[in-house]
């Protein structure tokens, strides 16, 4: 007689059951694929709220939902704004998933981004004769 799936799971010990079934959750949330305004929406969070957050306007939060070609920096900010970690994960068609680690980011904050752009902004116009 062949035994099914779900009879082998109510077979297992209670604390096995709920392994399997915390994984089961976790391979669910892997496989969902959001864009970052319907990520924010679904936590009830306006672009206001994330503007405030990062200190920046709401255009910005706007611009950065719309583009298509991110920074891993601005992802990670976003996403920590929202309470989040970002994770990046490699798929291989041979191989299981492999998260990336030790990845390099450039922990500017927002204040030093902006006076940095004001700064090359006023030699470049100081260059130009403005």
């Amino acid at each position: 007689m062949r035994t099914t799936v779900n009879q082998m799971l109510q077979s297992l010990p209670i604390d096995e059951l709920q392994k399997v079934n915390e994984r089961a959750k976790e391979l669910k949330v892997e496989e969902i694929a959001m864009s970052l305004s319907e990520l924010r929406k679904t936590l009830c969070f306006t672009q206001e709220d994330i503007a405030n957050i990062l200190e920046i306007g709401q255009a910005s939060v706007s611009r950065t939902e719309k583009r298509k070609d991110q920074l891993v920096s601005t992802l990670r900010e976003y996403v920590e704004a929202m309470g989040g970690e970002l994770k990046l994960i490699v798929d291989f068609p041979d191989r299981p998933p492999i998260k990336l680690a030790e990845i390099e980011i450039v922990n500017l904050s927002k204040k030093e981004s902006i006076r940095s752009s004001k700064r090359k902004s006023s030699k470049s116009q100081l260059s130009a004769g403005v």
